[in-house]
């Protein structure tokens, strides 16, 4: 009905999901947002008292909009229960995309997710900080050997030229023509880099934009951090997509329009009843039975640099 008001929650609040209704535990907020990203409008969790601030407002690792679809309770800690008793506790079955109110395995096992996880171990990142001065010039890749600290890049408008000195190398390396950039990216060797260390040596690599190079010589200091993270890989399979009608507000009235949203939750170590950030990605699809499907790889990878944490601005 257009109301900002979910049909699932008038239904669960006696509301009328054909009809427009302005209850008062919705008044002074704008109909359509949706503070913490959780999929619920902010007035949508007025209503039914869940924290328009938080994606699990009972702090039991179930997002909100998860457990309000499933019937679970959404305002108490209940995902270490089994709403159903098949020996499956509730968070699990959100997880898995099963019923936590139903104990048929076999349909657990037609239309659940399934998971594996890899452990990368410790995976070495390094960063380079942007340039202040070396306009046209944006540092995007740092070989595995490159060193922390002070590196710094110079340009040498009279040979059109850069070079680069790695912060554990008292010298720079060759200078490099811009010339030689493939696709707009140059890389830079510093002076002990050999071509069979390959990316265990020490190198940058820059994108270019000529035009935008001084006219003078510059030479930039650059801090190079190094950050060491454990790493996992999930693989999540038997993810299923609906055939849906146009929106209303899409002029170009495409069908099958399908949002994935990948909810990761953390806690701190030894502590899992402790709730602690979320992040979300949202991966989106169109898919029109029984040939459209887009994108139409049989694996989507979803990064690392796709996950946002809602933040929200008084």
């Amino acid at each position: 009905d257009g109301d900002g008001i979910g049909d699932l929650i008038e239904v669960l609040a006696g509301l009328r999901p054909l009809e427009a209704d302005a209850p008062s535990a919705c008044e002074g907020y704008d109909p359509f947002a949706d503070s913490d990203l959780d999929g619920l409008y902010d007035c949508d969790e007025r209503i039914v008292g869940t924290d328009p601030s938080l994606i699990d407002s009972d702090g039991d690792g179930a997002p909100d909009r998860l457990e309000v679809g499933a019937g679970l309770d959404y305002l108490h800690p209940d995902a270490e229960l089994d709403a159903d008793g098949d020996g499956v506790t509730n968070g699990d079955e959100l997880q898995r995309r099963s019923d936590p109110r139903s104990a048929d395995a076999t349909a657990h096992l037609a239309w659940g997710y399934r998971y594996d996880i890899d452990d990368e171990g410790v995976v070495e990142e390094r960063f380079a900080a942007a340039l202040d001065n070396l306009g046209g010039v944006e540092i995007v890749g740092l070989s595995s050997g490159t060193t922390a600290g002070l590196g710094a890049l110079e340009w040498a408008p009279a040979q059109a030229s850069l070079r680069w000195r790695d912060p554990g190398e008292g010298a720079f390396g060759p200078l490099v023509p811009l010339s030689e950039a493939v696709d707009g990216e140059l890389l830079l060797p510093a002076a002990s880099w050999a071509p069979l260390q390959g990316e265990q040596g020490r190198a940058v690599t820059v994108r270019l934009d000529p035009a935008a190079m001084p006219a003078t010589g510059v030479i930039e200091t650059v801090r190079v951090t190094l950050r060491a993270r454990h790493c996992l890989t999930w693989t999540v399979r038997n993810v299923r997509l609906m055939p849906t009608i146009a929106l209303d507000d899409d002029d170009d009235g495409r069908r099958g329009l399908n949002d994935v949203i990948i909810y990761f939750a953390q806690a701190p170590e030894g502590r899992i009843g402790i709730p602690g950030p979320f992040r979300l990605a949202a991966v989106p699809f169109r898919f029109v039975p029984p040939t459209t499907r887009e994108p139409g790889d049989a694996v989507v990878e979803v990064f690392d640099a796709e996950f946002v944490r809602p933040r929200i601005v008084p």
